[in-house]
């Protein structure tokens, strides 16, 4: 099969990237289109990507990647200057710029989506774009006219297909993203200081992690990077003593960082599912979330993690205080994230993507 994958954007890491290198695990022969990107990202991150599989909208010549929120209101064109004829199958893999709007006429398209674009239907603070150009409403039903429009549209957990639903009364089937699983079930260890790993934007509010450790006095390191300079500063600012800010890190670097961790904490209201607290479990390391979004689905109260019900600081401390790590078992942890493996999440796309081209082909004959 010939296949293609429209991704947002290539600049930087996180779990939508996660998705495509997966993605390009299963079809190692697949062409990727993306809005923008960024050479040495690319080079790092996908480096069997090049000219000969990897097409890149006009955007690009403007060379102001770093400012992607810039774009936002032109992706409906952006994506129109790509041409999918010739592909069997077409997957989208959509959430801030919209790439499930593609235009697909002959072959299969899948629209994986990731997350609806929050800015867009007033689940995140607008975009500086936002508040200058009224693109919403444009952007708003482009959106909607493609999810209905769509051959399959498949959410990335209960949380993104309740959604959908509620907003769209759109049906959605759900494959999970996949998650690396270690080889082996991780060894007893003592923690010294508690984690996060996510990209640093203001959609994650990391700041209620820094406000409870630095109340706590408690060591509290943070990995991850982002393009929202100010919104990082912000964060700086608030830091006590016992916050560390250890920026990109590799896998290599992340899975040394779990051996010594008392607890993930995870600090997204809503988030759509969130690859990195299932890592951590993954690792033996228990998981302190807020009880909402995809975490409802991969926290269990008691058996991989702990739950703070009001969004406060307050209510994190609390959490914390609570939290008594030798009442998880690390064997447990690493069994139940077993479930989320690439593994699944390979025989599930691929089983789909296999059934809707044989279904199409035999319509066609």
């Amino acid at each position: 099969m010939k296949i293609a994958i429209a991704h947002d954007s290539l600049c930087e890491f996180g779990g939508a990237e996660r998705v495509l290198q997966s993605l390009l695990r299963l079809y190692p022969d697949a062409h990727v289109y993306t809005a923008y990107q960024d050479d040495r990202f690319v080079k790092n991150f996908f480096p069997s990507l090049s000219g000969r599989n990897l097409f890149v909208s006009p955007i690009q010549q403007l060379r102001l990647a770093q400012w992607g929120y810039l774009f936002q209101f032109l992706m409906p064109i952006c994506w129109r200057t790509f041409n999918f004829e010739g592909y069997d199958a077409v997957i989208s893999s959509s959430s801030y710029l919209l790439s499930n709007t593609i235009r697909v006429k002959k072959p299969v398209h899948i629209q994986y989506i990731l997350g609806p674009p929050k800015n867009i239907f007033d689940l995140a603070s607008p975009n500086p774009t936002q508040k200058v150009i009224p693109y919403t409403t444009y952007l708003a039903k482009q959106y909607e006219n493609a999810l209905n429009q769509g051959m399959c549209v498949v959410s990335i957990s209960h949380h993104i297909q309740q959604l959908l639903n509620h907003m769209f009364k759109i049906h959605s089937d759900i494959i999970y993203p996949p998650v690396t699983i270690p080889r082996h079930a991780p060894s007893s260890h003592v923690g010294s200081y508690y984690l996060t790993v996510c990209r640093l934007d203001d959609t994650k509010e990391i700041e209620i992690l820094i406000f409870a450790c630095s109340k706590l006095s408690v060591p509290l390191k943070i990995v991850g990077s982002g393009t929202d300079n100010q919104y990082i500063h912000y964060l700086h600012s608030l830091a006590g003593p016992t916050i560390e800010f250890l920026g990109f890190q590799n896998d290599s670097k992340i899975r040394q960082l779990y051996k010594h961790a008392i607890a993930f904490l995870f600090s997204p209201r809503a988030e759509d599912f969130g690859i990195a607290p299932v890592e951590a479990m993954a690792h033996g390391v228990p998981v302190i979330a807020y009880h909402g979004g995809g975490a409802k689905e991969t926290v269990i109260e008691g058996q991989t993690g702990a739950f703070f019900y009001s969004y406060t600081p307050n209510a994190l401390v609390r959490a914390i205080r609570r939290y008594t790590p030798e009442r998880f078992n690390r064997q447990t942890l690493y069994n139940y994230a077993k479930q989320f493996n690439e593994q699944r999440f390979h025989k599930e796309m691929g089983q789909l993507v296999r059934s809707l081209v044989a279904n199409k082909v035999k319509n066609t004959q």
